[in-house]
Formats: structure tokens, sequence, C-alpha cells
């Protein structure tokens, strides 16, 4: 009995983990591969999956899911942040001197040397 229990068990941490896995690509491809072409964050992701793949203890390997959780959560709202500030802020991201230029003539001013 304990022993289809804990197949179960595993079979279900397998399915999240892998569903976790997933996520965590499509996310790190979004937030850097996509953007830059860099793809040590990903080779990173593979290569800790890979490294741990093995594991057999519960404990730890409800550990490692957590964690991967947690960054995930963490690069999502990461990502939603920056779109947020970028929505509200439209000069968000840009030089102080691009930003003062804006804001000034967004109050139909110039900023003296900007007569171009």
């Amino acid at each position: 009995m304990n022993h289809i229990f804990f197949k179960k068990i595993c079979i279900v941490m397998t399915n999240t983990l892998l569903s976790t896995y997933r996520q965590l690509l499509k996310e790190i491809n979004k937030q850097f591969t996509s953007q830059n072409n860099n793809q040590y964050w990903k080779q990173q992701l593979i290569e800790a999956f890979r490294k741990n793949k093995d594991i057999t203890n519960i404990e730890v390997s409800q550990r490692l899911n957590q964690d991967a959780q947690d960054v995930l959560s963490f690069l999502r709202s990461n990502r939603r942040h920056n779109e947020l500030l970028a929505s509200y802020n439209p000069t968000h991201g840009q030089s102080e001197e691009k930003r003062v230029e804006l804001t000034a003539n967004r109050v139909g001013l110039k900023v003296p040397g900007s007569d171009v």
C-alpha cells in the first residue's frame, strides 16, 4: 500500500516539476533569450534540472520544486513590474536629459539649448 502511495506522489511531483520547468523556460525565453539572444540563463536552468533529475528523496524534491516555483514567481513579478512601469511612466528607461525634455514638452515648455 505504501509503495503505491509513494509512486502516486512521485508521479504528481514529476508532473508538477515538469510543468514548472516548462514555465521557467518560457519566462527565461521572454526576458533574456529572445530579447538579446542571451542563452546563459536558459543553459543554467537546463543544467540545474538535469543535475537534480535523479533525486528520490521526497523532501529534497519538494524543496527544489518550491524553489523553482519561487524563482518563476519572481521572474513573472519582475516582468510584470517592468511592464507596468513602462505603461504608466512613458519616460521609464530613458536618459535624464530626455526625461526633462519630454516633461517640459508635456506642459508646453522647451528646454533651453534643445532648439532643433
